[in-house]
């Protein structure tokens, strides 16, 4: 028996996950994501690449979001290596509203994020923060100026952060919904493997659904997964920081024994971590 579910093991367990896993399955019926099962009252997969194929966002499949995506990939780079803060602003509104992540708080004042990209805009540093945030994120160094001034991290971020990154070493987007699915994938592993215990870098955040009646928390009696929403404010942003680097790193490795794009496997993980109300108990 293997005592330890490392990173090497888990991503082989993404990669045989990706042709088959047991049944996912969850109720959509006071959810808003469509089912696919015959009744249209589940949405039920068997792998994920299955996952993959059920992807949905704004109404619209994996193809019409990677032409939307892979537009404001080429641009948001342009805007970046040219230096072009305008741009570059409005290329980063762009990238919320297409998340559905907002950068103001009810009643119109500045959330976070809009009151760090307006700093940022006036001060004319924004090009070069996405650039120092997206090379830290990469390489897992300095982490720590992710802190919520220097440097934000959250669920609008990281969409920012991930188109801004190379095709050499991409980032993904992680928010909410991926780190659900990553952590009840290493539930489901740790079960296959009668694992005792797991590296530190797989316990992976996850994020809590609007609707009150989906449930994202992976962790069992044996694993306790941490919340994204947690902690004071700067661990947040390090915390989630830390989350995009260890899956990135993860995420690339599997898509490429898999010969995919690692954007197919986040957004497998996407709709996988919609719900995870059948992970494993633990016992």
């Amino acid at each position: 028996m293997n005592s330890i579910l490392t990173e090497e093991l888990f991503c082989e367990f993404l990669v045989r996950s990706w042709s088959k896993t047991q049944m996912h399955r969850f109720d959509v019926s006071r959810s808003r994501i469509q089912g696919n099962s015959l009744d249209e009252g589940f949405f039920e997969v068997n792998s994920l690449e299955e996952s993959f194929r059920s992807y949905t966002w704004n109404s619209a499949d994996y193809s019409a979001n990677k032409i939307n995506l892979e537009r404001f990939q080429v641009e948001l780079r342009r805007s970046l290596d040219e230096g072009d803060v305008s741009k570059t602003r409005e290329l980063f509104l762009d990238i919320y509203m297409w998340g559905g992540v907002k950068w103001t708080k009810k009643g119109g004042a500045e959330n976070r994020s809009g009151a760090w990209l307006r700093e940022c805009f006036e001060n004319e540093t924004l090009v070069a923060k996405i650039q120092i945030s997206v090379q830290h994120l990469v390489s897992g160094q300095n982490l720590t100026r992710f802190n919520g001034q220097d440097l934000i991290m959250n669920s609008g971020f990281t969409k920012v952060a991930s188109l801004a990154s190379s095709s050499s070493h991409p980032l993904i987007i992680f928010d909410g919904r991926v780190g659900a699915a990553l952590g009840h994938l290493v539930s489901l592993a740790m079960d296959e493997g009668n694992y005792s215990d797991l590296a530190a870098s797989l316990l992976f955040p996850w994020g809590g659904a609007r609707t009150k009646s989906v449930f994202r928390n992976p962790s069992n009696k044996k694993i306790k997964f941490p919340s994204l929403f947690a902690g004071k404010h700067k661990h947040k942003h390090y915390n989630h920081a830390k989350a995009v680097h260890n899956s990135s790193r993860i995420v690339n490795h599997a898509a490429k024994k898999l010969l995919i794009s690692p954007r197919q496997i986040e957004a497998a993980l996407f709709m996988w971590g919609y719900d995870v109300s059948d992970a494993p108990c633990g016992e």
